[in-house]
């Protein structure tokens, strides 16, 4: 008897997993998201979808490119479209300085996307790659609604919360980040897509 195939979907909170990288390396966040994807699943279990969330950039020029050349790149290498949302102004906190922008519209997004497909029965297992606390709602109820969430943290982006609600959860180190990389340059009928100069230098002694 052999086990069930297990069904598969993975939400990617984008701006988590890039900030995440801020600490580690530039040169990873050129990130294939498929092959990040699949070195979750066990053997024989089937992704149905890899969904990545972010909002559009909007501030310094070099940044924007950047995030540009990288949507276009995943689009076209790993037929991903992002899921975006739009940046909006922070409420001060009483108790601390807070933060001048926030992407709240992308939490919504990736709470939204994780309920209909949970009530739809699209997945057994759902991976979320998040340290983002807001996200412990839907979180709960998956694991309430008897479904695996496991939580895959960016580096240094670990939720105590996300911890105490998710069936379990592991951290992404950074040799699974080198391992996921888009090729260095993704043909297209015009000019290839390159790694942005930012992200091609290897700190010293990653490779």
């Amino acid at each position: 008897m052999t086990n069930k195939r297990q069904k598969i979907i993975v939400y990617i909170d984008g701006f988590n997993l890039h900030y995440g990288i801020n600490g580690l390396n530039q040169f990873y966040k050129w990130l294939d998201l498929q092959i990040l994807a699949k070195s979750f699943a066990q053997d024989g279990d089937a992704i149905i979808s890899v969904k990545y969330f972010t909002s559009k950039l909007n501030g310094s020029s070099d940044s924007v490119y950047r995030q540009s050349i990288y949507l276009d790149a995943l689009s076209r290498h790993c037929n991903i479209k992002p899921i975006t949302g739009n940046f909006v102004r922070a409420r001060k906190c009483k108790h601390c300085d807070g933060k001048n922008n926030e992407e709240k519209q992308t939490d919504v997004n990736i709470a939204c996307e994780m309920m209909q497909d949970l009530y739809e029965s699209n997945f057994d297992i759902a991976y979320l790659v998040s340290g983002d606390s807001d996200l412990v709602a839907p979180v709960r109820k998956i694991v309430n609604m008897n479904k695996i969430i496991i939580v895959a943290f960016p580096p240094n982006r670990k939720s105590k919360e996300l911890i105490e609600v998710a069936s379990s959860y592991f951290d992404i180190k950074e040799s699974r980040l080198k391992k996921c990389q888009l090729p260095d340059e993704i043909a297209t009928k015009r000019n290839p897509l390159k790694r942005p100069e930012k992200w091609q230098k290897q700190n010293k002694g990653d490779i």
